[in-house]
């Protein structure tokens, strides 16, 4: 059903044309729209609803699809009469269209503001067509509707326009020159009961550990920890502008002094806190030589690391036992997804 409002607010007469044939549904909105308070002219035909948005100060026009009929086609009505009155607010009352994305595009690029099969999402809006009584001094800057309260222009820009592109102006309610009216005025302009959380950026800490097996022996490699905190996976955190692979490569190489080739996620994790949010992937790799020693001279980064096998690692002192039992997972045989699972966005798709 095509829904047409004309806005210019300043007349008693709130009009609405329904446009559909015979139905109980049909006659379930024209008592709707009674008993909110709209006049409601009722037709069948794309001739008889254009005559009836002519006379009088048409609020809405209700329509059907249509059945391929030129005479009973919403599209059509749509159409001609979308530039005559830019004002009004066109909803299609379709259970076809409403559940067609072709549909939805097309009506809504010929200016179609809605399209469902609600009745409850219809009367909403209707209720909200209504209340708009004149009573203000701002004229929508896209269709030229005019006296809307401030609490009208929020509620107008985001049912009426929510589909054009961004357009940038001056602010009709605080005069400040703005790139998007309708967020600004959204954000800016609540009415006092709707409170608009705020979205401050969240700081992300990006961490890469990893769990590196010989395979020849199965034995993992685990580096021991400045200032007595014990032993632990290698790996840190993820510099700017560097990839968590790349972070991992050489995080192994500076805590645990060996060269890897990474083989796969064990997984990723994503912590939010009062301070920011921390993520953190878990990879696992092989020694690219298995020949090479791991690191005995200790540095700010480690003290030195050492293979052990997985029978060890509960033995030891551990920093604490949460990382190294990933060592005991995979030990165990567990499942280790691909390095694609994490990538850039916009890489290619991996193939099937």
């Amino acid at each position: 059903i095509g829904f047409c409002l004309n806005r210019t607010l300043q007349r008693t007469m709130k009009k609405v044309v329904v446009m559909a044939q015979p139905s109980e549904q049909i006659q379930r909105i024209v008592n709707m729209c009674k008993t909110i308070g709209f006049d409601v002219a009722y037709t069948n035909t794309v001739s008889s609803a254009k005559e009836a948005c002519s006379n009088g100060d048409i609020y809405a026009i209700i329509a059907k699809l249509g059945d391929g009929n030129k005479e009973t086609s919403g599209q059509l009505l749509l159409e001609t009469t979308r530039k005559k009155y830019p004002t009004v607010f066109w909803t299609f009352f379709s259970r076809t269209a409403s559940s067609s994305p072709k549909d939805r595009c097309e009506l809504g690029e010929l200016g179609a503001n809605m399209i469902t099969a609600s009745h409850n999402e219809l009367e909403t809006v209707m209720k909200i067509v209504y209340s708009q009584d004149g009573s203000g001094k701002h004229t929508c800057m896209y269709c030229g509707m005019l006296s809307l309260t401030d609490e009208q222009l929020w509620k107008h820009l985001t049912l009426y326009h929510i589909q054009p592109k961004a357009l940038s102006c001056v602010c009709p309610i605080c005069k400040h020159d703005v790139d998007n009216i309708q967020t600004h005025v959204h954000q800016k302009h609540p009415p006092p009961y709707h409170q608009i959380e705020p979205r401050n950026p969240v700081s992300v800490y990006a961490f890469a550990l990893v769990v590196v097996r010989r395979p020849s022996d199965g034995k993992f490699l685990l580096t021991l920890e400045r200032t007595q905190r014990g032993w632990w996976l290698p790996g840190g955190k993820v510099d700017d502008g560097e990839d968590f692979h790349t972070a991992a490569v050489r995080e192994t190489k500076e805590e645990a002094g060996v060269d890897v080739e990474l083989k796969g996620v064990l997984r990723v994790e994503f912590s939010q806190g009062h301070g920011g949010a921390r993520m953190r992937v878990i990879f696992y790799a092989e020694p690219i030589d298995e020949a090479q020693l791991p690191k005995s001279i200790p540095d700010y980064e480690s003290c030195s690391a050492v293979y052990v096998s997985a029978e060890e690692i509960p033995k030891l002192k551990l920093r604490n036992m949460d990382e190294p039992a990933w060592c005991l997972y995979v030990a165990q045989g567990g499942a280790i997804q691909p390095l694609s699972v994490l990538t850039r966005e916009g890489a290619p798709k991996p193939a099937i």
